[in-house]
């Protein structure tokens, strides 16, 4: 049932027909008619990465991660050392 109101014209303020609602469990659960995501062309192309470049990258990444977990491991047990020092 369609709410009517004394004061509306008729007139569109915004077309709300092609807008979707995002369901709290959206990527759970398949949706029906769900329309296909516009992917944009690449403009230039990549080559892949050979097996030396990619190992290079991720043990760079591991030991940037490693080194960013050093220096707040050390900043917490400098911390502890403190407390304990002053308690």
């Amino acid at each position: 049932m369609k709410k009517e109101y004394d004061d509306d014209d008729g007139r569109v303020v915004a077309d709300m027909s092609d807008v979707e609602r995002r369901s709290p469990l959206d990527g759970w659960f398949p949706r029906k008619f769900r329309k296909k995501p516009i992917v944009a062309e690449p403009t230039e192309k990549v080559e892949p990465l050979k097996k030396e470049e990619r190992r290079a990258y991720v043990i760079s990444a591991l030991l940037s991660a490693l080194l960013i977990g050093g220096i707040f491991a050390a900043g917490l047990a400098i911390i502890i050392l403190i407390m304990t020092i002053v308690w």
